[in-house]
């Protein structure tokens, strides 16, 4: 990891760079040979992002005072987008038996093109564990089975794959 590279929690001052770096790689704003890099699908509003970061649910990746990454728990949204693994993080819950406020689901890791590589999404986990260990026992995610680069990042850094009978693929990281 470059030791210019700085890993810790968002604050509101970083909001705007850590929408700037979403939208960027939101699927419907990437060309297809560019989803072949990796892509994500859950859309976080401004609005979201800021209730994600005063509930200090995401860590960021800067370099150069630039946000070139971050790794995040959307529960604290109110995203449509995300009801999909609401209720599949209410029915783990129920599986695993454990409360379903100690599930995190709406997980979502983004590293710009160019920051790749250079081992910042186990860090970035790291420390995005420790702010959340004391909330949560379960990080869920999905993941398209067409994102080769995301299944690859993911399963490098602990999380594995609920069921892949189900589409999008959900993927779990234990606590």
């Amino acid at each position: 990891m470059n030791p210019n590279i700085n890993i810790r929690l968002a604050t509101l001052q970083d909001l705007q760079g850590v929408l700037a770096l979403h939208e960027k790689y939101l699927y419907q704003n990437l060309s297809d040979p560019e989803k072949q890099n990796g892509f994500i699908k859950v859309r976080y509003s401004e609005d979201d992002l800021r209730k994600i970061i005063v509930a200090q649910e995401i860590v960021v990746a800067i370099y150069e005072y630039k946000i070139v990454g971050y790794f995040l728990v959307g529960k604290k949204s109110d995203s449509p987008n995300l009801l999909h693994q609401k209720n599949r993080a209410s029915r783990l819950a129920n599986e695993m038996v454990i409360p379903f406020d100690k599930v995190g689901y709406g997980c979502q890791i983004c590293l710009d093109m160019n920051y790749r590589n250079l081992g910042l999404s186990r860090p970035m986990v790291d420390v995005l564990i420790e702010n959340v260990n004391d909330k949560y026992k379960i990080l869920l995610s999905t993941i398209s089975p067409e994102n080769k680069i995301s299944i690859m990042n993911s399963t490098s850094v602990g999380w594995h794959p609920l069921n892949n009978l189900e589409i999008p693929n959900y993927y779990i990281y234990k606590l």
